[in-house]
């Protein structure tokens, strides 16, 4: 993984919200917009956050790449931009980080060396992937009916080629049908990547070490522990 934002914004590939770390802004906010101490995720990886009054976030963290080679210390400085409300209080916004970005957001995921908006690291919901896999599935069942495929044959397997089809035309379909397959393939593992029960815990420096629990898929303050079956960013405990 790149610096900041490295990639673009529209690079995809990075799979579902739901598999990475998270910062929520109403951690800081429930933490009254001053807060020194640690955030700690179910699978073990533990941040420093400082933040102060002037809303300059400080987080302190060890990672890596792949689950393997030398840790990297990570110090990154992220602005909280705090709007009043017309009831009273404040809406705070994480200004994003991403190298050309700066959107406000109210949630960051961990999805590489730093903490950045999920349109920096091109990520969506799992929701979202199921529709997608629906839709290539229909693609694909779209193109092996171009390529009159036996109703025997395996659905992404290559068919052989119609009688009085144009050698072009088949490689344009085959060609296709193989660039389906991989894009439900990949849609179908990050679904499948997805596990854990969610939960959160914060734990400060001090005497109140606050405990949170039954976090909603929608508020977390952080993120569950995964599932996958190949290495991923780490962050060290």
């Amino acid at each position: 993984m790149g610096g900041i934002g490295s990639g673009g914004h529209n690079r995809k590939g990075n799979g579902a919200v739901e598999e990475h770390r998270c910062l929520s802004i109403n951690f800081f906010r429930d933490a009254g917009w001053l807060f020194s101490g640690s955030i700690r995720w179910n699978s073990g990886a533990n941040i420093s956050a400082y933040l102060q009054l002037n809303g300059l976030l400080t987080l302190e963290y060890n990672h890596r790449v792949g689950g393997y080679g030398e840790w990297e210390k990570i110090k990154q400085f992220i602005q909280i931009d705090k709007q009043p409300r017309h009831l009273g209080g404040f809406q705070g916004y994480f200004i994003c980080p991403g190298q050309g970005c700066g959107k406000r957001v109210t949630k960051l995921y961990g999805a590489g060396r730093y903490f950045l908006c999920c349109r920096c690291y091109g990520l969506n919901y799992a929701s979202q992937q199921t529709r997608d896999i629906d839709r290539i599935n229909a693609e694909i069942g779209k193109v092996r009916m171009a390529l009159e495929t036996p109703s025997d044959w395996p659905w992404m397997s290559t068919p052989p080629r119609p009688r009085y089809m144009r050698k072009k035309r088949y490689a344009e379909l085959t060609e296709k049908l193989f660039q389906l397959s991989m894009q439900f393939d990949w849609l179908l593992e990050s679904k499948l990547a997805v596990g854990g029960e969610n939960g959160c815990r914060r734990s400060e420096d001090s005497k109140q070490a606050a405990v949170g629990q039954n976090c909603s898929p929608d508020d977390y303050y952080v993120i569950a522990r995964t599932t996958r079956a190949y290495p991923i960013d780490e962050i060290s405990p």
